[in-house]
């Protein structure tokens, strides 16, 4: 008599599997919770043909549908014939008996369900209608006292701070990316003037903001519209790369459908963000075509032309591409705090603090210490295209950075293990 082809590898191989995985198989609401967090345990579609399938989703299939289930009527499925329970005529709970039908929501309850999807819809406009605002309830208080007026602008700061962090709840934004944010927001309404009194070796002055240029007032009100579009595309993504998983048959098959998701999500933010900062430069000071004064326009299409010629290589391209940057690289760490990536999001804003920080203390050295070699680079860069072009190029390589680790991790189906808001 011939041994068997496989004599040590037990009869059912995934019940070892069930036994060890039972409180997550348990809990699940379906399989593909339970492909995701298999997945997050390292097991992959060759882990899978070892329990006898072709890939995790089969494995995970099988394992909700002999998992015990608490919500079931009578008990598990598995656990009644494990241990011989009430055949098909023992007449116990829930055995031929239909299952009860779920009780219908109200007419109200559903009018109410359909005003807070509308609201949780409309809020992320929240920020950028408050930002919009606070120039004009500023101007109004222009014949009130100066601790009155400094009270009215921190208090609309605060509002829009308060609103943004409503909007981004349930996101697991860390402290270290909220603050790392923050200072390099902080640095983009600065105009660049850090840098250009580094370079010239002019002592650092405190009203660093009140001297920038009117175009940098754009920042602030350009990302508080954004806030809109980040959490839009944030969501379409999250509920796509929901529905690729429920229809992906492998997690090669999964990534492969969920990579231009992400590459559309982003693009999708660029252009929105390019879209608002133009709104927000035009609101601002009259946007990018209107054309210089005394100069000829050489017609309509001329003076466009002309004008975006010149703003592409000034220093007001040099801005708003700061801005863009900016924008890009706090939408990319939105996305994988949003899906279980805190500390790779606070890395890559942290990694942009640094950079800057570095470019600053190079344009000291070189302005107040005359050592020329360090910043020689920055100041070539800043002569080129603006001192703005320096916290820029920070950013977009930190953007781009995160964005190729995102490209890994968020096409994977643990990041999708439950709906994120």
């Amino acid at each position: 008599m011939s041994a068997p082809p496989y004599p040590h590898r037990p009869a059912d191989p995934v019940r070892s599997l069930l036994h060890r995985h039972r409180e997550l198989c348990a809990r699940a609401v379906d399989p593909l919770e339970i492909a995701a967090a298999l997945e997050a345990h390292g097991i992959t579609d060759r882990t899978a043909a070892r329990y006898r399938h072709r890939d995790v989703f089969s494995l995970s299939e099988e394992l909700y549908a002999r998992a015990p289930r608490a919500d079931e009527p009578g008990g598990a499925r598995e656990t009644d014939a494990a241990h011989g329970a009430d055949g098909p005529g023992a007449g116990g709970p829930g055995c031929g008996a239909p299952a009860a039908r779920p009780p219908r929501l109200p007419r109200h309850g559903r009018g109410a369900g359909r005003a807070r999807s509308a609201g949780a819809a409309l809020l992320p406009l929240l920020p950028g209608g408050l930002c919009a605002a606070a120039p004009a309830a500023y101007a109004l208080s222009a014949d009130l006292p100066a601790p009155a007026r400094t009270a009215a602008g921190a208090a609309g700061v605060l509002l829009v701070l308060l609103s943004v962090r409503q909007c981004l709840r349930g996101t697991a934004l860390n402290r270290t990316t909220v603050l790392g944010g923050c200072l390099l927001a902080g640095h983009a309404l600065a105009g660049g003037l850090p840098l250009t009194r580094a370079l010239d070796g002019h002592p650092p002055a405190a009203d660093v903001f009140a001297d920038a240029f009117p175009g940098e007032w754009c920042v602030p009100l350009g990302l508080a519209l954004a806030v809109a579009p980040a959490v839009w595309c944030a969501r379409w993504f999250a509920a796509r790369a929901r529905r690729r998983l429920g229809t992906s048959r492998g997690l090669e098959e999964f990534a492969a459908r969920t990579r231009p998701l992400l590459a559309a999500a982003v693009a999708l933010f660029v252009v929105a963000l390019l879209a608002v900062l133009a709104v927000a430069h035009a609101v601002v000071d009259g946007g990018p075509f209107g054309s210089p004064s005394g100069s000829p326009s050489g017609g309509p299409s001329g003076g466009v032309i002309s004008a975006v010629t010149a703003v592409a290589t000034g220093p007001e391209g040099a801005r708003i591409a700061e801005a863009a940057a900016l924008g890009t690289l706090l939408f990319v760490a939105l996305l994988l705090s949003a899906h279980g990536f805190p500390a790779a999001a606070a890395g890559g804003v942290v990694a942009a603090c640094a950079l800057e920080a570095a470019a600053l203390a190079a344009a000291a050295a070189s302005g107040y210490l005359r050592l020329a070699l360090p910043g020689r680079p920055v100041e070539a860069l800043a002569t080129a295209w603006g001192p703005a072009a320096v916290p820029a190029a920070a950013c977009a390589g930190a953007a781009l950075a995160l964005s190729v680790f995102a490209a890994s991790r968020l096409t994977g189906a643990s990041a999708h293990h439950r709906e994120e808001t």
